[in-house]
């Protein structure tokens, strides 16, 4: 079942679309693993499938390189102070903070889908009002 898991969110990750998140649900709701382990295993996870996605749209000249690099730039320093604060801070605030970008996220999601559906059908009475 884990490999299974893991090769759907890998797809995900793949993809672009941040499966991460859902290993981490994944880790501690359904193989009760703590918080923080969790998180660095979803780290690892995500090296791993995020190496392979990169060399792929590498090969196919699909980056932009300009942006990578301050990317790179700033996720170096943003790494060093999460991993510090990871090991000074409760351990129940990574889940606390976790859930809520989760809950962001996933509202954003439901508000963007939301309305795209109402721009479709303004869209169709509009067509039907200059059809008649």
């Amino acid at each position: 079942m884990m490999m299974l898991v893991c090769f759907l969110i890998a797809i995900l990750v793949g993809m672009g679309i941040g499966g991460g998140g859902f290993l981490v649900i994944y880790l501690t709701l359904c193989m009760n693993y703590p918080q923080l382990i969790a998180q660095g295993t979803n780290l690892l996870f995500f090296l791993i499938a995020g190496f392979s996605s990169l060399l792929i749209h590498l090969r196919k000249r699909k980056m932009n390189l300009k942006r990578l690099i301050p990317i790179i730039l700033f996720s170096i320093p943003g790494t060093l102070i999460g991993s510090y604060l990871a090991n000074t801070v409760d351990p129940k605030i990574p889940r606390i903070v976790l859930g809520i970008l989760l809950i962001l996220s996933g509202g954003q999601t439901a508000f963007k889908v939301v309305y795209q559906i109402i721009e479709e059908k303004k869209k169709k009475i509009s067509k039907k009002h200059f059809t008649k």
